[in-house]
């Protein structure tokens, strides 16, 4: 198993320009009496951009980066990966909601030969709604598609439940679930559980 905690920073530069850096802190226990080793995992830099604004909808362009930074080659991929990303939002008023189609595709540019390069597409239809005193939901399906394993396809799923707690704090957790070769592609997990809280400046 694997326990991360994700200190994240977010800066809107502009109205239509963002940027995101992760540092994540990862334990990796392998289980079967193998040794559990903890430290800085894979620094995330992300770059967005909203392309296109008009009522109801808008499109992002994205581009993410995640560098070789991990202390154990056990903590990261061992390798530096490009992912570009584009995604909509388009309104659901009728059912307080928000639809999120996105696609991104990953792949390696450089790092140590001796690991698996990465080379995979995402599809995920996300959508959240808004309900009652300040609660919201995400819903995330992952379809993913390796092209390194003979353009195997995965399926996870995940829900976000949260809250918003006041004027500058939110809370959730989000339960997920592999559904489709969780046993077969390594984007794919038996299950997973992520809580959080998020401070907005």
């Amino acid at each position: 198993y694997r326990n991360m905690v994700i200190p994240r920073v977010e800066y809107a530069v502009t109205p239509a320009v963002a940027l995101r850096l992760d540092l994540p802190y990862v334990t990796y226990d392998p289980g079967d009496g193998g040794e559990r080793v903890s430290g800085q995992g894979d620094l995330l830099a992300r770059i967005a951009w909203r392309a296109v604004q008009r009522e109801g909808s808008a499109l992002i362009l994205v581009t993410e980066v995640f560098f070789d930074t991990a202390d154990d080659p056990r903590l990261g991929q061992g390798k530096t990966v490009v992912a570009p990303l584009v995604y909509a939002a388009i309104d659901v008023p009728k059912h307080d909601s928000v639809f999120f189609p996105n696609v991104q595709h990953y792949f390696s540019v450089a790092g140590d030969e001796n690991r698996p390069d990465v080379n995979f597409t995402v599809l995920k239809p996300n959508l959240l709604t808004r309900w009652p005193n300040k609660v919201y939901t995400f819903l995330e399906p992952q379809f993913t598609i390796d092209w390194e394993r003979d353009a195997k396809v995965g399926l996870t799923v995940e829900l976000e439940v949260g809250k918003i707690l006041s004027r500058n704090i939110a809370a959730w957790a989000r339960p997920g679930i592999g559904v489709i070769n969780k046993y077969e592609l390594p984007q794919v997990y038996n299950w997973n559980l992520e809580v959080g809280m998020r401070y907005i400046f």
